[in-house]
């Protein structure tokens, strides 16, 4: 018998997430976020270079500040990625034109909450990376259509390298625990 096992020497704690004039995080490049059946595996979906074509660079320009009062900010440059369940067309669209239940999924301000080895976000519409996956779900909330209000990720690396800080979280989406993963790669900015 084998198993895939993921082993992280992480040294993330909630002190390096923030700062009292907030710290910026984005997407670390093309291959920032993955999809498959481990923490840290895109055997599903390589990610935004896996077909050697960037369709979604509005994706890389998004921002999340984490402010030491337990604020986030998502920022974008006015344009997000919408899929066909935000009733988008796969494209980069002009997030004033995102409507309910999904305009939530534009730039905003929320809350979260940091560990050693978790980041949780709050507020309706409020993620990290993208806002497909939640805990224990994709894309449509248990059938309701609508975002959730609470999303946990869990930090599964982060280094220090040279001055340039990049955490990695995963979130797991399954409908049975620890079988199906998002994985996203931030550098701080």
């Amino acid at each position: 018998a084998s198993q895939d096992v993921a082993i992280s020497s992480a040294t993330f704690s909630p002190a390096v997430l923030s700062s009292a004039e907030g710290k910026a995080w984005s997407l670390d490049g093309e291959a920032s976020y993955i999809v498959g059946p481990c923490q840290g595996c895109g055997d599903w979906w390589g990610g935004l270079d896996a077909n050697g074509v960037i369709e979604r660079a509005c994706q890389m320009d998004d921002a999340w500040i984490f402010f030491d009062d337990g604020t986030m900010q998502y920022t974008t440059e006015g344009f997000v990625w919408a899929e066909s369940y935000m009733l988008g067309n796969n494209e980069c669209l002009d997030e004033t034109l995102l409507t309910p239940p999904f305009d939530v999924f534009g730039a905003g301000t929320h809350t979260f909450t940091a560990t050693e080895s978790e980041i949780t976000v709050n507020g309706l519409g409020a993620f990290i990376g993208f806002n497909k996956a939640y805990n224990q779900g994709e894309l449509d909330n248990a059938g309701t259509g609508t975002p959730v209000e609470t999303i946990t990720y869990e930090v599964f690396d982060y280094t220090n390298v040279d001055g340039v800080e990049k955490v990695t979280i995963t979130i797991d989406y399954g409908a049975n625990p620890g079988e199906a993963y998002w994985t996203f790669r931030l550098v701080a900015q």
